[in-house]
Parts: C-alpha cells; structure tokens; sequence
C-alpha cells in the first residue's frame, strides 16, 4: 500500500493532520484530479468526489 511508485505523477497539495494528505494527479489518465490519501488510517488511496459524486478537479 506504501509503495512510492503508487504516487508518481502526483504532488501534495493538502496536509489533513495526522499524515492525512490530498494529491493533484499532474500525468497519466486521472491528470487533473485530486486524491485523497488515509493510508495512515490504513484506508486506501481513493479519488476525492463531489456531492454529485464526480471526481474533484482543477481547470486546466
């Protein structure tokens, strides 16, 4: 679950205490999107959504 190569192409845009963190995926098929990453909480990596459950993006 910890593997580095897991989040290659992305960048911390978000610390959420306790090792909580969200990525902004910048390369590959999900560019554009953020992520969230609990792998602290033992909850894996998982795309943020909004309410009506599309993945949160950022205009390019």
């Amino acid at each position: 679950m910890f593997d580095p190569d897991r989040t290659v192409g992305a960048i911390v845009v978000s610390h959420r205490d306790c090792a909580l963190l969200d990525w902004l995926v910048i390369s590959g098929p999900h560019q554009g999107t953020i992520w969230t990453d609990d792998r602290a909480d033992e909850v894996d990596l998982a795309p943020r959504l909004n309410d009506d459950g599309t993945p949160v993006t950022i205009p390019r």
